[in-house]
């Protein structure tokens, strides 16, 4: 193969240009502009314009057709068309006519004058032989309309149609066996009258001679349907010839080309030769026809019952109401949908753990702009069903096996692409039936039993938390983040986190005034760090122009309260760093990285930090399922895709002692210009010391969670944040379990006043 490419590409670029193809296919006989243009569309999968070494391969390695349309052409036995008159050289009686619209053609009933078209020589019909005629049929008047046959002083063979529409043959040869002289099949075309379509016969003779002992197949094409069978009749012209097309009665309007082969081709032939001229004949647009020609079935339209039944599973699984498996298969599902499909499953957060979309008209292309991102996205176990989405190929095997590679082993990452063009090793790695996957899923169901039991306990204990902190609750400190306020020589900003103005070594367990000024100096020191426009550890880029009307930080987005928060729990009189709680500090100016969202969203951090978007508001209330509340404003001109990615935290204004948020899934807000939308967002809760949230206000901080493996569970976030609580706390000297008030023996760890 890579020596027929070298002979191709002529000038030895290692790519097939259009000229070079043009000089190869004159070589094989006449070809037009637009039929080399056709066949680049077909080999020039990119579309770049030119051919590479990988396209040549897949064009010629397709089955049975090798060469496509073209070359068939090229090999057939009469190739006749109305816009190429040399070719057959007819003496065209009926006239070409020549319209705007339509290519030329052979006008025959209904045209003044119009007579059948006369072949200047009679081409005979072997024992096996294809004819394929666009013709236009349109009623029958008379007992039989004419579209091949021998002429009318001749035999008197011929193709046609009866008056009942049905396409059959009519031979002389038959009137011993009590048929007439014509045998037609029950099933009428289906094609619209004044419509084109492709009508094709398919002889072979049993006999070893071709004789009219045998049988005659017929399909049309004239849709997206492409090749359909229509039936067989137990006649055959094997033997006698086609002199001339068309009819002088109606039913046959008009004939655009006739083409002869003698042999039998495969439907897989026929289908490239209907889609070679669909287009020009009007039966397909240049969509369909590029559908069509990667080999894909278009699908049916969906019914007004499969439309509404498919909303209401969507909406339903996005309100929470559907746990375990969303079922979409046999759907009419194509890839269009799948943006609202998944993202229905990210906003059901953690009730969605299976998708089928079986049986169904997914393509690879679907599968590699859609599907392949939404599996980067997961955080959790997740199945995917794909069975019998028979239009997705091989191409969509590389992708799908790498992010499959990049999938933590816990997460037990499933997806079922049997009954597609992918096969083999690579099906079978996917589908993912190992012993490891397998202990992955029990694990996923002991931690769901273990998280359920954890928050039955939590929720019977709200009471009981809230009145723990009930002492320990103070307002906001005020701070605005501006240079040149209170705040400025509070703390060393150069250094930025680690000095705090409370005279405390250690942590005043049970000293309610002291704990106090412990929170008011953690409070001061975390915002002075994270939220000051001087501070060390600010991630904002500042506001452009001096009439912004924002502090350093974007409106509703903080992040010291609860840096100072999370230290409080872990007994420390200094702020701690984030990194101590497994989190990471977004870069000024930060944009997504590939992968973390759909392609071309726009990570909610950088949309307010730019200014595209106004986080106007943001509560919290409980966890799991819509615990976020957000509400963002579109300042674009342009509509807007915001991806609020899984691990973004939200933190608490203020000392309330109510849990910080942690979004779980990924989840996509659409945003037309100057659009205000409120939004749902599933989240867990950070620690199962402090109460829920119950509608309190609370901002975007420029934190995430660098292990997003955690996201697995409600319970094992629980787990992840409880044990660094309670290290920390041992290590000042107060381990868990020890009597209130009393300390334990110092650790290395425990902080001192500088």
């Amino acid at each position: 193969m890579r020596e027929a490419f070298q002979k191709w590409d002529q000038d030895g670029n290692g790519t097939i240009e259009r000229e070079e193809l043009a000089r190869v296919l004159s070589a094989l006989g006449e070809f037009k502009a637009s039929d080399i243009d056709r066949i680049m569309v077909e080999v020039d999968r990119n579309a770049d314009g030119q051919i590479q070494y990988t396209e040549f391969v897949d064009w010629l390695m397709r089955p049975v057709v090798t060469a496509g349309a073209a070359a068939l052409l090229s090999t057939s036995e009469l190739c006749l068309r109305a816009d190429q008159a040399p070719l057959g050289n007819p003496t065209a009686r009926g006239g070409v006519e020549k319209r705007p619209s339509i290519e030329p053609r052979w006008i025959f009933s209904g045209h003044p004058g119009s007579n059948p078209v006369r072949l200047e020589a009679a081409k005979a019909l072997r024992a096996e032989h294809t004819i394929v005629v666009w013709a236009m049929p349109q009623a029958v008047d008379g007992d039989w309309a004419q579209i091949v046959g021998d002429s009318r002083s001749g035999w008197g063979f011929s193709i046609g149609f009866s008056k009942r529409c049905r396409l059959g043959v009519r031979d002389p040869r038959l009137q011993g066996s009590g048929g007439g002289g014509e045998l037609c099949i029950e099933t009428p075309t289906d094609v619209e009258h004044g419509r084109w379509a492709m009508f094709v016969a398919r002889g072979i003779c049993t006999s070893a001679s071709p004789s009219a002992t045998g049988c005659t197949e017929f399909l049309v094409a004239s849709d997206d349907r492409a090749l359909r069978f229509l039936g067989t009749v137990q006649a055959v012209g094997g033997g006698v010839v086609v002199e001339e097309i068309g009819s002088k009665t109606a039913g046959v309007k008009a004939i655009g080309s006739v083409v002869m082969w003698p042999k039998l081709l495969a439907d897989e032939e026929l289908r490239e030769l209907f889609l070679w001229d669909a287009v020009r004949f009007g039966c397909l647009t240049e969509e369909q026809a590029a559908w069509l020609r990667k080999n894909r079935r278009c699908a049916p339209a969906r019914t007004e019952e499969e439309e509404e039944e498919l909303g209401r599973r969507l909406a339903t699984a996005a309100a929470g109401k559907f746990v375990g498996l969303l079922d979409l298969s046999e759907l009419k599902v194509v890839d269009a949908d799948l943006p609202r499909i998944l993202d229905a499953v990210e906003s059901a957060f953690e009730d969605v753990t299976a998708l089928s979309l079986g049986v169904n008209y997914i393509t690879e292309d679907g599968v590699i702009e859609h599907i392949v991102p939404f599996l980067g996205r997961l955080t959790s176990h997740f199945r995917l069903d794909l069975r019998q989405n028979s239009d997705i190929n091989n191409f969509a095997e590389g992708p799908l096996l790498e992010v499959f590679g990049a999938a933590p082993e816990s997460l037990g990452l499933s997806v079922d692409l049997r009954g597609t063009g992918v096969g083999g090793d690579a099906m079978l790695k996917l589908l993912n039936q190992t012993p490891e996957a397998a202990d992955a899923i029990r694990l996923a169901d002991r931690e769901r039993k273990k998280a359920a039991e954890q928050a039955a306990t939590y929720q019977a204990q709200q009471a009981a938390i809230s009145e723990r902190w009930k002492d320990e609750v103070d307002a906001p400190v005020a701070f605005d983040g501006s240079a040149g306020t209170a705040f400025d020589n509070a703390v060393d900003l150069a250094t930025g986190i680690g000095l705090a103005s409370a005279s405390f070594s250690t942590f005043p367990v049970g000293k309610q005034d002291q704990l106090k000024e412990i929170r008011a100096s953690l409070a001061r020191a975390a915002r002075m760090a994270y939220d000051h426009a001087a501070g060390g550890l600010l991630a904002w880029e500042p506001p452009s122009g001096s009439d912004s009307g924002r502090g350093p930080a974007p409106e509703n987005c903080g992040t010291g309260q609860f840096i100072a928060h999370f230290s409080y729990l872990s007994y420390a009189v200094q702020p701690r760093s984030h990194e101590d709680f497994g989190l990471r500090l977004r870069s000024k100016g930060e944009q997504l990285g590939a992968g973390r969202a759909k392609k071309g969203a726009i990570g909610l951090h950088a949309a307010a930090e730019n200014g595209a978007v106004r986080v106007a508001a943001a509560s919290g209330k409980s966890y799991g399922r819509d615990a976020v509340k957000l509400r963002l404003e579109s300042r674009s001109d342009k509509p807007l895709c915001i991806a609020v990615v899984a691990g973004t935290i939200f933190q608490h204004i203020s000392w309330i002692h109510r849990q910080n948020l942690l979004v779980g899934r990924t989840v996509h807000i659409y945003l037309q210009p100057g659009e205000s939308q409120e939004h749902k967002i599933g989240a867990f809760c950070m620690n199962l010391s402090c109460a829920c949230s119950n509608e309190d206000p609370m901002e975007l901080t420029a934190l995430e969670l660098k292990d997003t493996s955690i996201l697995q569970g409600q319970g094992k976030v629980w787990d992840f944040f409880e044990g660094l609580f309670s290290k920390y706390r041992a290590e000042a000297g107060f381990p868990d379990g020890a009597k209130k008030g009393k300390k334990g023996k110092k650790g290395a760890g425990s902080s001192k006043k500088k």
